[in-house]
């Protein structure tokens, strides 16, 4: 293995744990600025709109957190490489530089403009869920599969809510199944890196 493979792949699980924190980090910051802001009715998109009282300072931390998750992907998908099979990483990196685009369109574009989310570009944060699931319940121990069940689940869940937003329809849950998946995927490559 090139040892700058290995170097990023040993950066892996630090790289894993990011996205999930930068992600679900910023609401509540965002929230600050959103009058009654309710994580459970309205969707994070909802944080940038002109509702906020400080619509270009929440927007460009969306436009932040899809560059700390484009940045993290390469680690991430290395991690994976050196620890399960290789298509698994090579579609993880591809989801989360997906989910990645998505959040920086997101920041460029508030809703309720149509290309906010960046339409079929953010595809790969659905799909995620389903990439990990088979590498997380197939080569980890009995907790692993029972995370990553619950967070297909909750993603599940999420999708079919009938919750949704004030402007735009978006569905309030549908990130948390991809947060918690992400957070699994993070103690998987930590189990492995120590």
């Amino acid at each position: 293995m090139s040892s700058v493979l290995y170097q990023a792949a040993r950066r892996g699980p630090v790289a894993a744990g990011v996205i999930p924190f930068a992600y679900f980090g910023f609401q509540p910051i965002g929230a600050l600025f959103y009058p009654g802001y309710s994580f459970v009715r309205l969707a994070a998109s909802d944080l940038g709109t002109e509702t906020s009282s400080q619509p270009t300072l929440v927007n460009g931390l969306i436009f932040l957190v899809g560059a700390v998750i484009v940045v993290a992907t390469p680690f991430v998908a290395a991690g994976l490489w050196v620890t399960t099979w290789r298509i698994a990483a090579v579609l993880t990196g591809a989801c989360l530089l997906s989910f990645g685009a998505a959040t920086i369109a997101a920041g460029m574009f508030p809703l309720p403009d149509s290309r906010h989310g960046g339409s079929p570009i953010g595809a790969g944060m659905f799909a995620l869920p389903f990439v990990l699931f088979p590498v997380l319940a197939i080569r980890t121990n009995w907790r692993f599969r029972a995370a990553a069940l619950a967070s297909l689940s909750l993603f599940g869940a999420g999708v079919a809510s009938s919750c949704p937003t004030q402007r735009g329809g978006a569905k309030a849950s549908k990130g948390s199944g991809n947060g918690s998946l992400l957070l699994a995927c993070f103690c998987r490559c930590l189990s492995q890196a120590c």
